[in-house]
């Protein structure tokens, strides 16, 4: 039996990423901050492939934005700050140990 956890996602192979709206993504090109800049920083990040990276719900507006991603089955979220991206359950102000 497979167990699976609230922190789980299993995608069908049909499933279809939601789209950043075109005036906000056209603007976060210039900055490096595009959902696909996103998902290289959090393939880097869980040192996994760009393709294990997918969206589950995009909020954003030009100064900020909070995403909810599916990474290699694991539910993630990510907040973006300008043109930084952060896992949500950090604190980039605070100083890691």
């Amino acid at each position: 039996t497979t167990t699976t956890s609230e922190n789980d996602c299993v995608l069908d192979a049909n499933y279809v990423e939601p789209k950043s709206e075109k005036g906000i993504n056209s603007w976060l090109k210039k900055f490096d901050a595009t959902t696909d800049d996103l998902k290289k920083h959090v393939a880097v990040e869980n040192d996994c492939k760009v393709e294990d990276v997918k969206l589950l719900d995009i909020s954003e507006q030009k100064g900020n934005g909070m995403y909810k991603l599916c990474v290699k089955g694991k539910k993630m979220k990510y907040r973006r700050t300008g043109s930084v991206f952060s896992r949500l359950d950090e604190d980039i102000l605070k100083p890691k140990n």
